[in-house]
């Protein structure tokens, strides 16, 4: 069973460092900003799309640009952020989509 555990956490931190940057082992919060154009205060309108991860083996949702485009209703994207947060069972990515 220990042997198990260590094999586990290995394969968990293994999949950490691969992924995207700044992402803790234990608990991660964090905004990356990706910028299309110069972020301003301009953008009337925001979409979020927001997928789920649980044990790093079953993944849900749509966090896709084209999904968060459709919930807030717009047709062309000004700038857009990825945020992660989550435990080192669960996490979430939430793209968020400013736009017109």
């Amino acid at each position: 069973m220990k042997k198990i555990a260590i094999v586990v956490f290995l394969l968990m931190m293994f999949t950490q460092i691969s992924t995207v940057k700044a992402e803790g082992l234990l608990y991660t919060e964090s905004i990356f900003p990706v910028d299309t154009a110069q972020q301003t205060a301009n953008s009337s309108k925001m979409g979020e799309g927001t997928c789920y991860n649980v044990l790093g083996l079953v993944e849900w949702g749509n966090c896709g640009l084209q999904a968060a485009m459709k919930n807030g209703k717009m047709s062309q994207i000004h700038h857009y952020d990825i945020e992660k947060s989550g435990w080192i069972f669960f996490k979430k990515i939430t793209t968020q989509v400013y736009g017109y």
